[in-house]
């Protein structure tokens, strides 16, 4: 990543409340008119790292700059940012044009081009029929729209949104994230975009910096981290439902193959690139999709605990002989009843292997270019 396509750039930020660090040594680049999306549990220190960038929170340690300036003590009407909140923060006795041109207003922008400008943002949003309406007189989806139309009318070198849609109803969420990736195409400025939720991560950004105790776990796009997680953190929380994670021996191990024994049954798996002891015990990753019916006694026999349907496909929570549980995500409409037994295929290629650390041994370094910033 060249200096001049840089929308964005932390170098060694940290951050301190009281003696304790919520962010730790972070290093984070990202390019003019990308869609980066924060992605953590809670606690994690996403929403905070998204403060600093906004200047609302002072760092402790580092640098950062937007599009190459140094803004790391810049106040935040300097920053040239525009923030979108989880609540709307309307003004409730301003109709949606007062409250779309505030900042306009304060800025003693012309009225004309006030007006012009508010118009735009509305038509963007497809909000230009409820310009006269109060807030009190909107939907949830339609109350955010007018707090992005403020950020639009800015024009700001780089979107902030804190959770946006979190307030918002299951129906409306998708409704919404669908517009903000379709607004996201239209105008292509740098959004950064803070949620605890993978599949508003998955679906909507370029790239996924996932977070954990303040620090990166890792970076890239959304398909390099569900295929090739670094550690066991990061495949489990990307995908839903998450992971399988089960603990199994090593039988055999070489540099033509892996296998190990997973209850009473073995499979064999491709290599690692690292050769196993027999005997350790490995934690091996299964993705609920990877699974299918198989034919004959399949590689894995597991006793069915209980069956979700979905419609187009079924949910299967299970269990090993040993009692580790499995949740399989398998194609269509089929029913087991509880109690009975399946021979379970597993897609070898998809597995994950992690060592003692929770380090996955398959991992091959991509998306570390850019955590670097290199």
């Amino acid at each position: 990543m060249s200096e001049a396509s840089k929308a964005f750039e932390a170098r060694g930020v940290s951050k301190l409340y009281g003696e304790t660090a919520v962010l730790k040594d972070i290093d984070l680049s990202i390019e003019r008119g990308e869609f980066v999306v924060l992605l953590g549990p809670s606690g994690c220190g996403k929403s905070t790292l998204m403060r600093c960038i906004a200047g609302l929170e002072k760092t402790n340690a580092g640098q950062m700059l937007i599009d190459g300036r140094d803004v790391t003590t810049v106040a935040p009407a300097e920053r040239d940012v525009a923030m979108v909140f989880q609540s709307y923060a309307l003004f409730p006795h301003m109709n949606v044009a007062d409250n779309i041109g505030f900042g306009m207003r304060i800025a003693h922008t012309p009225k004309a081009e006030m007006s012009a400008r508010v118009l735009a943002a509305a038509k963007l949003l497809k909000i230009e029929h409820l310009l006269d309406r109060k807030p009190r007189a909107l939907s949830g989806g339609q109350r955010q729209r007018v707090a992005i139309g403020r950020a639009i009318v800015r024009n700001p070198k780089i979107f902030l949104f804190d959770e946006p849609l979190s307030n918002l109803d299951a129906a409306l969420r998708l409704e919404t994230r669908v517009e903000l990736t379709k607004l996201h195409h239209r105008i292509g400025n740098t959004m950064i975009y803070v949620t605890h939720d993978q599949v508003e991560a998955m679906t909507m950004a370029d790239k996924i910096v996932v977070m954990r105790e303040g620090r990166i776990e890792q970076i890239g796009s959304p398909l390099e981290l569900y295929n090739n997680p670094k550690n066991l953190f990061v495949a489990t929380f990307l995908g839903q439902p998450p992971t399988n994670v089960v603990e199994t021996t090593v039988v055999q191990s070489s540099a033509a193959g892996l296998t190990v024994a997973v209850g009473e049954d073995h499979l064999t798996l491709p290599a690692t690139g690292t050769v196993l002891a027999p005997g350790q015990t490995v934690r091996i990753g299964l993705r609920p999709e990877s699974f299918s019916i198989g034919q004959g006694r399949g590689a894995l026999t597991v006793l069915v605990d209980l069956v979700e349907q979905l419609g187009n496909e079924t949910l299967v929570h299970c269990q090993l002989a040993n009692g580790q549980t499995l949740t399989l995500k398998l194609p269509g409409q089929i029913n087991p009843p509880a109690g009975s037994s399946l021979a379970l295929d597993v897609a070898r290629d998809q597995t994950m292997i992690f060592d003692r650390d929770g380090n996955n041994l398959r991992y091959d370094g991509r998306g570390e270019q850019s955590q670097r910033g290199i």
